[in-house]
């Protein structure tokens, strides 16, 4: 049986802690060892050595996409596995792992060993690490828009709004692979063999209000986009040499004039239980 440490984001607006102990409750039903409670950022996450040297088999992140990229890259190095549980906004990588199960359902999946544990296919470069995929361009304003809704921030929205409307108009628009047509945003997300490539559009109001409404809706994939291919490597460029805005698992980066993302596999292994149990769920 496995010895489980939990990380959860408190700041995070799906934070219960209730859920949290119903989690570890359905951990210890089946014989797992619930060592650690880690409520970050007040906590630090841990590093490879001291999982390592606390004999921590397995992480659960109860968190974004952002959070739990941050726990994968402090554990670089170590042997154990992640568990993705969904507490953020979009909880993209969850839906990936796990389809549109909740945590407890996750958590009794994995308890009972109705799971595989793998490397997950990331996008890397620029010094980032990438499990969802990166949003490159101007448009990654609109991230801020909707960080104002999750944060009922609702003084600043207009403000956002209308810096995300310029920007998407107005910004450096970004191209792939040095031609061809420019784009306020180009998505690069990991794929079992490749690097998939997305181009959205804002051609128009009536565009940019679809691709606005995207991503306060909580899943910017849904905008209007041009599907470009995939590919083991690519590069992004913005007009007139200027550093490309860059998103990755939907937190800001800071992107160079050209910026090159190529395929490759997460240092640390993940748990998977959608394609065996949700079914039997």
């Amino acid at each position: 049986m496995s010895r489980i440490w939990i990380a959860a984001n408190v700041n995070s607006g799906s934070y219960d802690g209730k859920l949290c102990e119903r989690v570890s409750g359905a951990l210890v039903e089946q014989g797992h060892e619930m060592a650690k409670l880690i409520e970050c950022p007040d906590e630090a996450l841990p590093d490879a050595a001291t999982l390592t040297a606390q004999g921590v088999d397995a992480l659960a992140v109860f968190g974004g996409d952002g959070t739990v990229n941050g726990a994968m890259r402090k554990a670089d190095g170590w042997g154990g596995h992640i568990l993705v549980l969904p507490g953020g906004t979009m909880n993209l990588l969850s839906r990936a792992l796990h389809g549109d199960a909740d945590s407890e359902t996750i958590a009794r999946r994995y308890a009972e060993g109705r799971c595989r544990i793998a490397r997950l296919p990331v996008a890397m470069g620029e010094g980032e690490i990438a499990l969802v995929g990166v949003i490159a361009g101007p448009t990654t304003a609109w991230g801020d828009v909707r960080e104002d809704m999750r944060h009922f921030n609702l003084a600043d929205m207009p403000g956002s709004i209308a810096d995300a409307w310029t920007k998407t108009f107005g910004g450096a628009q970004v191209r792939l692979d040095g031609g061809g047509t420019a784009y306020p945003a180009l998505f690069i997300e990991p794929a079992a063999d490749a690097l998939r490539v997305t181009g959205f559009t804002a051609e128009g109001a009536g565009q940019l209000f679809a691709h606005g409404l995207s991503w306060l809706k909580g899943d910017f994939r849904e905008g209007p986009h041009e599907v470009l291919g995939q590919r083991e490597a690519i590069e992004i460029s913005a007009a007139d040499e200027q550093p490309v805005g860059l998103l990755i698992d939907g937190e800001e980066a800071a992107g160079s004039a050209i910026c090159r993302f190529h395929h490759e596999f997460s240092p640390v292994d993940f748990v998977y239980t959608a394609d065996r149990s949700a079914a039997a769920a």
